[in-house]
């Protein structure tokens, strides 16, 4: 994992709007979906990146095994 790590207001403006880059936090870990088709524009499934996403993905049809493909680029507290 990179030593990156976000908080909520650095991560609110990684939002994937308006040419920003799409991260997510679940479980205190930072994933970069920017590249994934299904988060273009910052939103999938009433999810929305730039925040921290644990409770939603508890919910989310998607396994632990999404995650695993995605790019880690830090941690979040």
């Amino acid at each position: 994992m990179k030593d990156n790590v976000y908080d909520a207001e650095k991560l609110k403006a990684l939002d994937g709007k308006d040419g920003h880059k799409a991260y997510v936090a679940v479980d205190g870990v930072v994933y970069d979906v920017s590249d994934v088709e299904m988060w273009k524009g910052g939103k999938h499934n009433g999810l929305e990146a730039g925040k921290d996403l644990t409770e939603g993905f508890k919910s989310s049809p998607h396994s632990g095994g999404f995650l695993k493909e995605l790019k880690v680029v830090g941690s979040y507290k």
